[in-house]
């Protein structure tokens, strides 16, 4: 689809007019930016020990429980950026008998090795149930500070780890943590991609679609139940589909002549916008769910494509040829009030705005190369993150999820935004592309 936009967008004849306000505003602006390059270094993070959980029962069940949730908490509070999870090897308690309640183990234990917080936990297996009890410790004050009690199934417990761990970022935040998410994106090559959704700890990749096409732009509903995303295949009009997290009820929604790309959901669910060239331009259109009640919201000259609306769903992020090559544009979500605000790289596209509304991720793209870039919504305080593309924000807006081939093949990786931390997600083995990161998901 990058190529497509970008035979697209360079098709378009941009007038001298507004070719001189496009250099007026850029010589304007630009001596307000600050421009940051990601190091990934300089971000102090709290030191945090996590041993082995407890068998407080006589069962053992699948696997390495003991070790199975323990490592799923590290990788959690890893992933977080706040923590550095000290290696075992250095514990002096023994897990497998040191008790999980305060008063009945040795701070000192812990203290000693440089924890400042400390997490424990228990277990009992019955069957297939599993009752999982998992308590945070500040060390140096001696205290509890939250306990949780859970219960579910023995296959699930990273799950009910993912839990105890967005209750410990909602304790430090005020805002649940994106653990339990999920990432949709598309896969393949030569033609022929389809739709996949993997788990943010990198578990359950499951392929959605046997569509025998090319896959692209998945968007998800607000929430998180369903997916949105555009098919084409030579010799048949371009199409928008619909399909389930799970991968059920399939349906085609509409198709047109021409293009048919980048869809977002409103904020309410209730409508979406896409770019579609039907009536000759490639213009944003909204539509029902049901592909009834199609309106233009745009009427331009120019090229528009990749809508990202704001999390109050009043405004919208796009990107627009408008003065040459494609920049990122805010307007109201009526279609009012359009105005450039992106001034760092020259050839800019696939706008995702923030859900805490502060930031919009783009990508641009230099050389042969795109690099993802992330603004203020005004456009100014821009921090480069490296060679990538398709950036989308995670649900407590603090990491995004990128389509990069930094290490070989075309993979995704997470990386947050203060740059504490990054992560492969996949392997990128068959080319992976336009990762959508999902709405945090009901219990």
């Amino acid at each position: 689809m990058k190529k497509l936009l970008r035979i697209l967008f360079m098709a378009v004849f941009c007038s001298a007019l507004c070719l001189a306000f496009s250099h007026l505003t850029l010589k304007n602006a630009q001596a307000k930016f600050k421009i940051d390059i990601y190091a990934g270094s300089g971000v102090h993070k709290t030191s945090m020990a996590i041993p082995l959980l407890r068998n407080l029962g006589d069962k053992s069940g699948p696997g390495n429980l003991e070790k199975d949730l323990a490592d799923a908490l590290t990788d959690d509070m890893m992933m977080t950026g706040f923590f550095d999870v000290l290696p075992r090897s250095i514990y002096l308690e023994n897990p497998r008998i040191a008790s999980i309640k305060q008063g009945e183990f040795n701070f000192d234990d812990w203290s000693v090795i440089g924890s400042e917080m400390l997490i424990k936990g228990g277990f009992v297996v019955d069957g297939n149930h599993i009752s999982i009890e998992f308590r945070l410790f500040d060390v140096i004050q001696r205290r509890l500070i939250i306990g949780k009690k859970y219960e579910g199934n023995t296959e699930d417990y990273y799950r009910i780890a993912h839990k105890f761990s967005n209750e410990i970022i909602y304790t430090m935040t005020g805002e649940p943590g994106s653990f339990g998410t999920q990432v949709a994106y598309t896969s393949g090559g030569r033609g022929r991609t389809e739709l996949y959704v993997i788990d943010v700890d990198g578990r359950n990749k499951k392929k959605l679609t046997r569509l025998g096409g090319s896959v692209d732009s998945p968007a998800w509903s607000p929430d998180g139940k369903s997916i949105l995303f555009t098919y084409a295949r030579e010799g048949e009009r371009a199409s928008l589909w619909i399909i389930n997290a799970d991968g059920k009820n399939l349906k085609k929604i509409c198709e047109y002549p021409g293009v048919v790309l980048t869809p977002a959901f409103h904020p309410t669910g209730k409508y979406f916008i896409l770019t579609l060239s039907k009536d000759g331009n490639s213009e944003l259109y909204t539509m029902n769910l049901d592909g009834s009640d199609v309106k233009r919201l745009t009427n331009t000259w120019y090229i528009e494509v990749s809508p990202s609306f704001s999390p109050d769903g009043k405004s919208l992020a796009y990107a627009c040829d408008r003065g040459g090559q494609p920049q990122i544009f805010k307007m109201n979500a009526d279609g009012t009030n359009a105005a450039r605000i992106s001034f760092v790289g020259g050839y800019n596209s696939d706008p995702s705005w923030s859900p805490k509304g502060d930031k919009i991720a783009y990508q641009s793209l230099s050389g042969n190369n795109f690099h993802v870039y992330v603004m203020n919504t005004d456009g100014y305080e821009v921090t480069s993150f490296g060679l990538g593309e398709h950036p989308s924000f995670s649900p407590d807006g603090r990491s995004i999820v990128i389509s990069s081939p930094r290490s070989g093949g075309r993979g995704l990786f997470i990386i947050n935004i203060d740059g504490s931390f990054i992560k492969k997600l996949t392997s990128g083995a068959d080319n992976d592309m336009s990762p959508a990161w999902s709405p945090r998901l009901a219990d």
